[in-house]
């Protein structure tokens, strides 16, 4: 049983041609029999055989072909009726031939074509047929069947031999059957296996939660869109059918499509199997979609890359919310500017851009005064001001710098601009406030990038260096303005021409200052120093102050000492405590001749080089009581006789240079008053 078992298992199966291909063949069978029969009829003219005789041969064998055409649906007893009218056409012309050998063989060709059917009953009653008709032939005329002696002596024997030649070749076309039935069951194996893997692909692509398309290329590009799912469809607001016809041309968001044409480029070149990007998609009721989408390629047989598949996600909520928390990341909650971690970005990408020629400006600033609001009207007013203040730099540096807030009540301003100086006292302004019971300012200090600093921490260390002296100077200003006032109202009360004296210096003092570009940290003190200069003289009698004569020396000495008492007296203020020492040098002499400390050249403080030569040249163009005034040319021309001796050179010329751009000034300005004079002094 085993045996037969495994015998069976080798045989071919049988009637598993698929029907068009079964269909197919058997219509070349049916004209291949009507083709011998015709062929029969021919060759039976030729052999001698009357027409009747050879007509008879046809009447033989169309019934079969007919009657296998009419029962076509019945496919065994079609290929059956086929096998025994070849195989009948075979003997025929056994028949015809005499039993010539060379008419035997047809039998073994007819048997392989009769294979073709796949199929054992016609092929069974073929190899029947040819044992039976060379024994029953055979024996009954064995001249027709063989012609051979010892065939047509013992028939049987020779169909015997007959017939296991023609099993020969019958197990020849049963092994190629077999084989066929094998390829055949194997494809279609494949064929469902392949069946089934489009179903599942189906099943997933069209029920994904997800979009997915299936697209083709050309010329590198996206070309057909070959297949949507639904989700796709939800995900775009349109049909599949929109979604085919324009190729997602309406849908990828236009400053996207270049980046998303140049990844599925990147794929078709072959440089990367897969990719990965986010853009935006346009809905049709046109919103913004923010979608992710994995792309990735499918080969075709010759290892090419003909098709695609895409993958797309919505990820508008993740977006937005990575987009809220980068916000929040880089700004301030309450004023909604950028915060100090947004500043240092901006900054450090700033300076790589920034050159001498176009510097970057970064100034710091400080609220005053908003601690004492913040305590008086309390945290909720004191947030108000802030969001206020906070709204109103945004407008005046609006296009021209980038406002941050960086602390409690600390902002900052960062420009490109083409001229950025001005800017620090503009933010300061919109900064300010002032109202019933508060005054709010802020004090800053700026750096020029890379002129001043070359890094974010050195630029950042520096301006708020800057800033925090200005704050000290502006503190201390105050308190030293009103000693000062004090002071001022004591010498104005006593002597109005040496309150008038005074005002003179100071203005020639901050023109020279300006020209020669000095610092605010320098030139305040400067200022103090200069409109208190002679505080000392306080002290002084008047009758030396007045003498209309020269002083002898013990009045000089007397005099030397207001340099002294005018230190001693601002230094009991230590908002003037600078002030007072450039008091103390302002009588010094560049030569080193001068008092109290006999201090030379760039030993004296600048400040007080400036006081010597303003107060030198205010006291000889004004009338005293021990001499009358003198021509301001005159003035000039002795300070720079006097150059190098007694005063700076360089603060002369500066000097000097200032009043010539004031003459000029002066004279090209038209004379409107009937008192003026030409020949007037110059107003300090």
């Amino acid at each position: 049983m085993h045996m037969l078992r495994s015998l069976r298992a080798a045989l071919p199966q049988g009637h598993t041609l698929p029907h068009e291909a079964w269909r197919r063949r058997h219509h070349a069978m049916i004209w291949l029999l009507f083709a011998e029969a015709l062929g029969l009829t021919i060759f039976s003219a030729i052999q001698g055989y009357s027409l009747l005789h050879s007509f008879g041969h046809v009447a033989a064998l169309v019934p079969f072909g007919v009657a296998a055409r009419l029962f076509e649906h019945r496919r065994r007893a079609a290929a059956t009726l086929v096998s025994l009218g070849l195989i009948t056409a075979c003997a025929l012309l056994v028949h015809v031939w005499h039993g010539a050998i060379e008419a035997h063989f047809l039998f073994f060709v007819t048997i392989v074509v009769l294979a073709l059917y796949e199929d054992w009953i016609p092929f069974l009653v073929a190899v029947a047929y040819v044992v039976v008709h060379h024994g029953v032939a055979g024996a009954l005329e064995p001249g027709g069947v063989y012609n051979h002696h010892d065939a047509v002596a013992h028939p049987w024997k020779w169909a015997a031999i007959h017939g296991a030649f023609v099993a020969a070749a019958g197990i020849a076309s049963v092994i190629a059957w077999r084989l066929n039935e094998g390829v055949r069951a194997e494809a279609q194996a494949s064929y469902r296996r392949a069946r089934q893997s489009e179903e599942r692909f189906k099943s997933a692509f069209e029920g994904a939660p997800i979009g997915m398309v299936l697209f083709s290329f050309s010329h590198e590009t996206p070309h057909e869109v070959l297949q949507v799912n639904r989700a796709m469809c939800e995900l775009t607001g349109r049909t599949r059918e929109e979604l085919h016809a324009n190729a997602f041309r309406d849908v990828v968001h236009r400053d996207d499509a270049a980046a998303g044409v140049e990844a599925v480029r990147a794929l078709a070149r072959g440089e990367q199997e897969h990719t990965q990007l986010e853009m935006r998609y346009v809905h049709a009721d046109g919103h913004v979609v923010w979608v992710a989408a994995s792309v990735s390629l499918i080969h075709g047989e010759d290892g090419t890359p003909d098709l695609a598949i895409a993958q797309v996600q919505d990820v508008t909520q993740r977006k937005l919310a990575a987009e809220e928390l980068t916000h929040q990341a880089l700004h301030d909650p309450l004023t909604g500017l950028r915060n100090r971690r947004s500043l240092v970005t901006d900054l450090e990408h700033g300076i790589a851009e920034a050159t001498s020629g176009r510097p970057l400006l970064l100034a710091l600033f400080d609220l005053d005064g908003f601690k004492t609001y913040n305590d008086t009207f309390g945290h909720p007013a004191g947030d108000a001001l802030l969001t206020r203040l906070a709204r109103r730099l945004e407008k005046t540096l609006d296009g021209v710098a980038t406002p941050y807030r960086v602390g409690g009540d600390e902002f900052c301003v960062l420009s490109a601009a083409e001229d950025p100086h001005a800017l620090p006292e503009l933010a300061a302004e919109a900064l300010a406030e002032q109202g019933e019971g508060f005054t709010v300012t802020a004090s800053y200090g700026s750096v020029l990038l890379p002129v001043e600093a070359t890094t974010a921490t050195e630029a950042l260390r520096e301006a708020d260096r800057r800033m925090y002296a200005r704050k000290s100077s502006d503190s201390r200003s105050s308190a030293g303005r009103q000693s000062a006032d004090v002071l001022l109202r004591i010498l104005s009360e006593r002597s109005p021409a040496l309150g008038v004296h005074l005002d003179e210096v100071t203005a020639l003092c901050d023109a020279v200052a300006e020209r020669l570009g000095m610092p605010d940290t320098d030139r305040f003190p400067l200022l103090q120093a200069a409109s208190l200069h002679d505080v000392g003289k306080a002290a002084i009698p008047d009758d030396i102050l007045n003498k209309p004569g020269p002083l002898n020396d013990e009045e000089w000495a007397f005099m030397r000492r207001h340099t002294l008492i005018g230190e001693r007296i601002l230094s009991a203020a230590p908002a003037l405590s600078r002030a007072a020492k450039l008091v103390r040098w302002s009588h010094e002499r560049f030569d080193g001749k001068g008092y109290p400390d006999r201090l030379a050249s760039k030993a004296i403080p600048l400040a007080s080089r400036i006081i010597a030569v303003c107060d030198a040249y205010d006291a000889m163009v004004s009338e005293r009581p021990y001499k009358p005034a003198a021509e301001p040319a005159a003035a000039r021309a002795e300070l720079r006789r006097c150059a190098g001796a007694q005063f700076d050179p360089e603060v002369v010329e500066v000097f000097c240079a200032v009043l010539e751009e004031r003459a000029l000034a002066a004279a090209s300005t038209p004379v409107t008053g009937g008192d003026a004079s030409a020949d007037q002094p110059l107003p300090a």
